[in-house]
C-alpha cells in the first residue's frame, strides 16, 4: 500500500497574439508514496503545427513549474513515432530516457510510448523571464 497519495492537474490554453485558440498544454503532479510525479503534455490544432508554439509552450510551463513548484523532475510520455514532439521536448532540455512497451491504444493500433524529462539540476535559468 501506499502511504500518501495526492493529484493536482491543470490546464493552460494556448493563444495567439490576436486571441485565437490554438492549443492546451497540460500539467499533471501526482504524489505517490516517495515519489513526485510531474507531466506535461501539449496539444495543438493541426493548422498551427510547426509555427514554434509547443516549443514556446513548453518552454513557459516548464519555467513555471521549476519557479513555483518545490519539484525536482518533469517529464513528458509521447508516441514513439511523434518526431516534432520528441524535437520540442530536445530543445526544452529534455531528455530521452527511454521506451515503454505497449503504453497506449491510437488509431487502432496498441503503441510504444518514449519517455522524456528534465530535472531542475539540467534546468539552467528560466527562459520566460530572461528571453534567453
Amino acid at each position: 500500500m501506499f502511504s500518501e497519495y495526492s493529484s493536482d492537474h491543470a490546464d493552460f490554453i494556448i493563444e495567439k497574439k490576436d486571441g485565437t485558440r490554438i492549443g492546451v498544454v497540460l500539467q499533471f503532479l501526482s504524489k505517490v508514496g516517495f515519489m513526485d510525479l510531474v507531466e506535461i503534455g501539449c496539444m495543438l490544432t493541426q493548422e498551427e503545427r510547426g509555427n514554434g508554439y509547443s516549443t514556446e509552450a513548453v518552454e513557459i510551463i516548464v519555467d513555471y513549474l521549476f519557479l513555483l513548484k518545490d519539484i525536482h523532475r518533469i517529464q513528458a510520455l509521447i508516441s514513439q513515432g511523434n518526431v516534432a514532439a520528441q524535437q520540442v521536448l530536445e530543445k526544452n532540455g529534455f531528455k530521452k530516457e527511454g521506451v515503454i512497451r505497449n503504453v497506449g491504444f491510437l488509431r487502432g493500433k496498441i503503441r510504444d510510448g518514449v519517455l522524456f524529462s528534465i530535472i531542475r539540476d539540467d534546468w539552467d535559468t528560466p527562459k520566460i523571464l530572461t528571453g534567453i
